[in-house]
Order: C-alpha cells, then structure tokens, then sequence
C-alpha cells in the first residue's frame, strides 16, 4: 500500500515539474515573440516618429527601450511565478477554468501591444493606438485582480506595466493632438 501512495506522489511530483518546466520555457518564448514583433513594427515607423511633433515631456527614444526590455521581463516573471505558484495544488483551484482565463489574458495582454506597435508605427493611427493601449491597461486591472488571491507578489509585478500602458495612452493621445492629422 505505501509503495502506491509513493507512486502517485512521484507522478504527482513529476507533473508539477513539467510544468514548471514547460512554463519556464515557453512563457519566456511567447514574450519574446511580443517583444519581437513589436520591435519590428516599431523599426518600420521610427522614421515617421521622429518627424511628428512631440510634447516635450516625451522621453528620448532610448528610455523606451529600456523600459519595454523591463516591461517583457517583468511580464514573464509574474507570469511563471503565478503558473507555478503551489496555490494550484488545490483541487479547487486546479479544476476551475480560472487558470486559463489568466493564461487567455496574458495572451490578449500581448496580442494587444502588437496591436499597438502597428496602429501607432505602421498604421500611424493615434487614436486607435491609444484605444489597445486603454484595453491594455483594462486587462493588466483584470489580471491584477485575478492573480492577486493566489499570487499577491505576480499581480504586484503588473502594477508597472498597467502604468506605463496608461503613460502610453496619454503619449499616443498628446501626440495625436499635436499632430491631427494622424488622428
């Protein structure tokens, strides 16, 4: 009888190390691909920026970098650590559809900043842009919200993203301003 309970411990234990594993490899992999795309979108329309007027409060095109590099990486973070996070060793949590509902999320969270890099670079539409930006922020509050009763610190790792998103709506909303026609 005790070498069957260490058996199904074993296969339980194995199963939680492929998936940490496996979330250890692919979370970073799909936020790579984000951060890919976007930097491609971003390369075609950086000519085009750099003639728009911008508000003065804009930071030099170095600091984005910087911080979208940040962003990604905090990103992944928050969500390898919630994917692995024990609290989905309970057999309530592990069998609700909340788990996907988080994982769909972060996955229309990326989808949405590609979507944001071609409207504002390729597509040179402001207000569009800041509109993916705005549903942006709505998903990082949600996955907050979402994340924090079984993860508090993934959901702080959020918090910058949800707030350079609105600092991006506010940006692609005053440059548009200063450049109506691309509104």
């Amino acid at each position: 009888m005790s070498s069957r309970v260490s058996l199904i411990s074993s296969k339980s234990e194995y199963g939680i190390l492929i998936n940490m594993l496996s979330s250890i490899i692919i979370i970073p992999i799909l936020v790579f691909m984000v951060a890919i795309l976007g930097g491609i979108y971003t390369l075609q329309g950086v000519a085009w920026y750099h003639k728009l007027k911008l508000p003065r409060w804009i930071p030099p095109g170095g600091v984005f970098g910087f911080v979208w590099v940040l962003m990604y990486m905090l990103i992944a973070l928050s969500a390898i650590l919630f994917w692995n996070s024990p609290a989905w060793l309970s057999p309530i949590l592990s069998t609700t559809g909340l788990r996907q509902l988080i994982a769909l999320l972060f996955l229309a969270s990326g989808v949405l900043n590609v979507m944001w890099n071609y409207m504002f670079f390729v597509g040179h539409r402001l207000h569009e842009s800041a509109i993916a930006s705005v549903a942006i922020v709505i998903t990082m509050g949600i996955l907050i919200i979402l994340i924090w009763p079984v993860s508090p610190f993934s959901a702080v790792l959020l918090f910058p993203y949800a707030t350079w998103a609105a600092v991006i709506t506010a940006m692609a909303l005053a440059v548009s301003k200063k450049n109506p026609r691309y509104a």
